[in-house]
């Protein structure tokens, strides 16, 4: 449970955070955007000494400054919004620019002014340049515009993110909500980070943000693809950059509900009957100010209810289909609710403060009990539920025309729970599995704080930008894995006494307990953008992290005494930390016509992730407490009976007779890495028109994954050779197996990846993206028997092409359509025996030869593996149509009608289809090859939905 804490070490926590940063402790960059440019004269000559009055028009806030000796001036962490920008010099006629800056740019707009006695006051209204002339980091925004118009079932707005290159739906929706993946890591919980106003709502478990924004809530969001300054850290493959809405001189509010039920839901492909649905969605925002030009506030609430089910349709071929297949009733509530204030002090101080609550709960829902060989089994489901609150708070100081500091304090408190729908022992068959979920109940309590400074300094030829970062976290688990039991099968057969074919292969069993985990961070890092000449830019950075608790060595050295022998696979001597996490970044452009509408660029750059605390309780969890894993065909002939299979003892009692199985952090367990190197062109084609073209090529290495594709441990208690046995014992006799966290795990993606933008203009739009792309892995721990295997193939998350397409438009009588389309090769299917082939004690092994994950690649020679073993087993051969790879494609429509109320105030009524030409995208493909349901889909995505809504704004 989680632990009580004293104000006193929080508050003491709280001061010494705040010196470390004072005394430049190493930050997430602020948020925001930059714009400018250089002042001229109508002969091209350079204007120094021009008066530049920067005014946000929505919150009336401004900035002034004046242009340098090179007549260039340059404003940093801006708030996204529209902008008036004012250039006046005696002598000359005053010049207004109108410019929207979205959040991460960095815009280019150069003003040219005429003799006063030619042209008093000229006002250019438009918007700013589609391509940035300094940056070389590959990037796509999602405006708050697009947020509005755009078609989304789950109103998460992480969905729309799947419509940039390089990203896609997530093969599995693991846990809340992640549900899009980024490039081609080993695991995507490296994948990418969500800062949301500078502080990242990291899960700690899966890597997701741990709150739903709803939104409404948010103004818009930045991705930066496989490069990214020196500034940010902790991912591989993206970073989402996300600013919530705050107040303007406006009063502004809309309310809305969106509903959908079974009467126009398609039935499933997979289903006989369409199973019962109904969902209610209803929230409200507010803004507006407090005083004037000075002080804003936002609110937003949203709340949502589900009522759905799970459907079963295991094919004939499975034994269990007729006893499991069904519709089963489930339920999701999600609330969320965000509150902001922005205050400006005078013109150099500023300060906003934001609150985010959210709140979620998934109900697997129950299913009726079950008896198997005299056995009561019950279902395997779960209840999973997720609190999180995070407050952030930044100071912005204007030290001069070229000089700004930004300080950010950040507290993330997210509480995530399991808890199953009963308390049986779990067994495990080769075809399906009933029982306590092996993971519930279980608990993680986490507290992060975080302080940040950043110092931007510009010069003539360098805006340079350098700060830090200082996080503490504590992460709790509440553990009670396997405590009833887990019964793993080989088969399927009814278990009999007398026949030891079908005995169980093994029996893990462990003590609950509660678990905790602790550590400082520290990052610091060093930006700058050297001007070379008028068409030359160098991105130049370097990034370092330390974290002072990586491989938890006070809990790992203390297993010593409890499991003799395991000082031999620990290394007393291993450091704590890493201290090799030095991050360089480089990065170049080119403004070829030197118009700023043709930009070649280029960049390599270094990245490592944060630490998942997951690793490391997990171990803790085994390691501290009490875990038994029995292979023992002697012991396990007495299933179920777990008491007699341990001789009457306890837990503990069997363990400290033999037979204990720790897992470890190994001694090489560190952050998982990556080195990218892109190259491409950003080219605007019209005014309101855009392209980009990337070649990546990244290399990840000392990666960590856990999923069916790869597993980052190896057993480091085994036989230099050949199978376990009497004659060839364990090297540690009284433990079973060791199993050690490691980084052996390398990945590589190389992609082409493209877009094409239309700005958007009231209700119209147009995004594009394709993304051909290769992601392999390469799974070989090192040792002689990992040799045995083919242990490279093609990602499990590899899809071959992406294609996405948005569009929004108005039409006659107040209407508007928008749609998105998404087109996706399917993914390779992991591939497994179920049968320990090596004689390591350990099952799921693939015959030699066999790659990673099959479907891609030389299906022939994969079919022809397949089949011998297969034949050597007297199992029929399969056909070459399991290893069809399944794409996955959508189209969803949104139709609205507004009906004007008179001022500001409107209602839209919403019409949405989402799959709604009910595509049929198959998932849950069988991955044992020595079944029969190999290959073949269990299930598919929804068929087509309907919603309704209505939001009324004003």
């Amino acid at each position: 449970m989680p632990k009580t804490r004293n104000v006193n070490r929080i508050g003491t926590f709280a001061v010494l955070a705040l010196l470390a940063v004072l005394l430049n402790a190493p930050v997430q960059a602020p948020i925001g955007a930059n714009v400018g440019g250089i002042v001229t004269d109508n002969s091209g000559a350079v204007l120094p000494g021009v008066t530049i009055t920067i005014t946000n028009t929505a919150t009336g806030r401004t900035r002034s400054l004046v242009t340098s000796s090179d007549g260039r001036y340059r404003a940093v962490a801006l708030e996204p919004g529209p902008y008036q920008i004012v250039a006046e010099l005696q002598g000359f006629g005053t010049i207004r620019r109108a410019i929207t800056l979205v959040i991460g740019s960095d815009a280019t707009l150069d003003v040219s002014m005429a003799l006063a006695t030619l042209n008093e006051t000229v006002t250019v209204t438009g918007e700013g340049p589609l391509v940035e002339v300094a940056k070389s980091q590959p990037s796509s925004v999602m405006t708050g515009q697009q947020l509005e118009n755009l078609p989304v079932l789950s109103r998460n707005f992480l969905v729309l993110a799947q419509l940039m290159p390089g990203a896609g739906p997530a093969p599995k929706q693991q846990n809340q909500f992640a549900i899009t993946k980024f490039g081609g890591p080993g695991d995507q919980r490296f994948g990418y980070i969500t800062l949301v106003d500078g502080g990242d709502l990291h899960e700690p478990i899966w890597g997701h943000p741990s709150i739903n924004l709803s939104q409404d809530s948010v103004a818009e969001f930045k991705v930066f693809r496989n490069q990214w300054d020196a500034e940010y850290g902790g991912a591989l493959a993206a970073i989402v950059n996300v600013v919530t809405k705050s107040g303007t001189n406006r009063m502004t509010g809309s309310a809305y509900y969106f509903g959908r039920d079974d009467s126009l839901n398609a039935k499933n492909a997979y289903a006989k009957t369409k199973p019962p649905f109904q969902e209610a969605r209803l929230g409200a925002s507010f803004g507006g100010p407090i005083i004037e030009n000075r002080t804003h506030y936002f609110v937003s609430y949203e709340q949502q209810k589900t009522d759905s089910a799970n459907i079963t349709a295991l094919p004939p071929s499975n034994p269990f289909a007729t006893l499991e297949n069904g519709i089963y009733p489930n339920f999701t509530k999600d609330r969320n609710f965000l509150g902001r204030v922005d205050h400006r002090f005078n013109d150099a101080h500023s300060l906003y403060v934001r609150y985010a609550l959210g709140y979620w709960i998934r109900d697997d829902g129950t299913r009726p009990m079950r008896t198997l060989n005299g056995i009561t089994l019950s279902p395997h489901t779960e209840i999973q539920k997720s609190l999180s609150n995070s407050v952030v708070a930044e100071e912005k100081w204007i030290v001069s025309d070229t000089k700004l500091n930004t300080l950010r304090f950040h507290v993330l408190d997210n509480q995530l729970r399991g808890e199953p729908h009963s308390f049986e022992p779990r067994v495990q068959r080769p075809s399906f599995a009933w029982g306590q979920y092996f993971r519930d109940p279980q608990w993680f309590p986490q507290h992060k704080y975080s302080l940040a400074d950043t110092f931007f300094l510009g010069g003539r030829g360098h805006d340079v930008k350098f700060g830090g970062e200082f996080s503490y976290t504590d992460t709790g688990f509440g553990s009670h894995f396997y405590e009833r039991g887990s019964w793993v099968f080989n088969t399927d057969a009814p278990f009999d006494q007398n026949n030891p074919e079908t005995w169980p292969f093994s029996l893990q069993i462990w003590t609950p307990g509660t678990f905790d985990f602790k550590s400082n961070i520290f990052a610091a890092f060093a930006q700058d953008t050297w001007r070379l000449g008028s068409r030359v830019n160098l991105n130049l950075g370097l990034r370092y992290d330390y974290e002072t608790n990586l491989r938890d060595n006070k809990n790992q050295f203390s297993v010593f005494t409890k499991y003799a022998g395991l000082d031999r696979i620990i290394d007393k001597n291993r450091s704590n930390s890493e201290f090799d996490n030095f991050q360089p970044r480089l990065g170049a452009t080119w403004n070829v016509r030197g118009d700023g509408k043709f930009i070649a660029r280029a960049g390599w750059g270094y990245y490592i992730t944060l630490n998942q605390p997951f690793f490391e309780l997990y171990s803790q969890s085994q390691d501290v407490g009490g875990k038994l894993f029995i292979t023992d065909p002697q012991k396990l002939r007495h299933y179920p009976d777990i008491n007699a299979v341990l001789g009457g003892k306890s837990v503990e009692d069997a363990a400290a007779a033999g037979g204990s199985a720790p897992l470890i952090i190994g001694n090489t367990y560190g952050r998982p890495r990556q080195a990218t190197a892109t190259a491409g062109v950003s080219w605007q084609l019209t005014s309101t028109t855009s392209m980009d073209a990337d070649f990546v090529h990244a290399r990840g290495t000392r990666q960590l994954c856990l999923s069916d594709k790869c597993l980052s441990f190896v057993d480091r208690n085994l036989p230099a050779s050949g199978p376990i046995s009497e004659a060839n014992p364990r090297p540690i006799p009284t433990l079973a197996y060791v199993f050690a966290f490691e980084n052996f795990v390398k990945s590589s993606y190389d992609a082409l990846e493209m877009q094409v933008r239309q700005r958007v203009r009231g209700g119209n739009s147009l995004q594009a993206s394709y993304t051909l792309s290769r992601s392999l892995l390469n799974v070989n721990n090192g040792t002689p028997r990992a040799l045995f295997f083919n242990n490279t193939g093609y990602n499990g998350d590899d899809n071959r092409h992406i294609l996405t397409a948005s569009f929004s438009t108005e039409l006659p009588w107040q209407t508007q359509l928008s749609a998105i389309t998404q087109l996706m090769s399917g993914s390779p299917v992991p591939a497994n025996s179920g049968l320990d082939l090596d004689g390591d004690g350990a099952p799921g092994d693939r015959p030699p030869g066999l790659p990673v994950t099959v479907g891609r690649g030389d299906t022939e020679a994969e079919l022809k593996i397949i089949n011998d073993f297969r034949a050597a087993r007297g199992l029929a051969p399969l056909t070459s149509d399991v290893l069809k790879l399944h794409s996955y494609k959508t189209i969803n429509l949104r139709a609205t009608k507004s009906l004007r109320l008179g001022g500001a105030r409107r209602m839209e009524l919403f019409l949405e289809a989402f799959n709604v030409t009910n595509f049929v995208n198959r998932i849950g493909v069988g991955n044992n090859i020595s079944l029969a349901t190999f290959g073949i889909p269990t299930g598919a995505t929804d068929a087509r939905q309907m919603q309704w809504g209505a939001r009324y704004s004003f």
